[in-house]
């Protein structure tokens, strides 16, 4: 038992962080072209969701760090799961 505790924990997962999401008609998105830019709501200190697969697991706030994008992460699992449970949307 202790060793499989161990697998899971050292066991990689994929995480990917939802910025924004926006809808656009078909017939724009056909038209874009190498070097348009497509303006999204995200801002600096906009919530995010951080899912592993399509389940919510954190939610972060955009930010920079070492002069990259980065996310602090503001609501845990356990936060998340506390409000869907309360049935209000993460």
């Amino acid at each position: 038992e202790n060793h499989l505790a161990q697998e899971l924990y050292s066991t990689k997962t994929n995480l990917k962080c939802v910025m924004d999401e926006q809808s656009f008609m078909l017939s724009e998105v056909l038209n874009w072209r190498l070097g348009d830019t497509v303006i999204f709501g995200a801002k600096q200190g906009t919530p995010v969701q951080i899912k592993c697969g399509a389940m919510t697991k954190m939610v972060g706030e955009v930010g920079r760090a070492e002069g990259r994008v980065a996310v602090k992460v503001v609501k845990t699992i356990t936060d998340v799961n506390a409000e869907k449970s309360a049935g209000r949307d993460v």
